[in-house]
């Protein structure tokens, strides 16, 4: 894990709960989703990343209030399990081959038309068309449907960034043509609104699914992209 990603990770464990406030504020949603968490009002709480190590997730009983990305839907049953999503790869279903024979239009290349926009140089995590709502159909049923039908609290969205910073510039349509999506630049507002497009379509999608469910975004502040676009 890069020590970027790791930072990522940090400041959504510190900065959390304001993130839920603030996407229920900006869809409209009266309340509160804060309601569905552990009560942590009383004393020093612990929340884990990860726990895809621990080989029983016992041991969290009592000491852990909730997993952000957990590897088990209802145990223990006093900690409060979220979904790892990653929303612009695939890190988990499929393989890049798989992608390339079945849905090749789904993958993101640089602005060669040759190379796919892998991330953190991760060459095995397939780089996926976001605004596509063929992959977001997809993303729903296999990323946020399923696991929330296995009992998972919400989802846990990682690496979402509003700057294009892995040189993403389009795909090729079903037909093999080029489409050109961004300019390939860090700085991209096309790219912008579809990251924040995705996260908002995703959000909808989450809290119809179940009025309980909930969705946190590892995402920190970015002072180069407009305020706006960052709350």
């Amino acid at each position: 894990m890069s020590s970027r990603l790791c930072s990522r990770v940090l400041f959504t464990s510190l900065c959390m709960p304001f993130s839920f406030l603030a996407q229920d504020t900006a869809s409209g949603d009266s309340s509160p989703r804060t309601q569905y968490f552990p009560n942590t009002t009383d004393g020093i709480h612990l929340e884990m990343v990860f726990n895809y190590n621990l080989p029983n997730p016992s041991p969290e009983s009592g000491v852990v209030d909730m997993v952000w990305g957990s590897n088990w839907a209802t145990q223990p049953k006093d900690v409060y399990n979220t979904s790892y999503i990653p929303y612009s790869v695939d890190n988990y279903t499929n393989s890049v081959a798989w992608y390339q024979a079945n849905h090749p239009d789904w993958l993101e290349y640089l602005c060669d038309e040759k190379t796919l926009a892998f991330e953190f140089g991760a060459t095995t995590l397939a780089p996926l068309n976001f605004a596509s709502s063929e992959v977001r159909a997809y993303q729903w049923a296999e990323w946020v449907d399923a696991p929330l039908a296995q009992g998972f609290g919400g989802i846990a969205v990682d690496t979402m960034d509003l700057t294009n910073d892995w040189q993403r510039c389009g795909h090729f349509d079903k037909s093999g043509a080029w489409v050109q999506q961004y300019t390939g630049q860090s700085d991209d507002p096309v790219f912008r609104h579809d990251v924040l497009e995705w996260e908002s379509l995703t959000y909808a999608h989450v809290h119809q699914y179940s009025p309980n469910a909930t969705m946190q975004v590892n995402v920190s502040y970015q002072f180069g992209q407009p305020r706006d676009a960052n709350l």
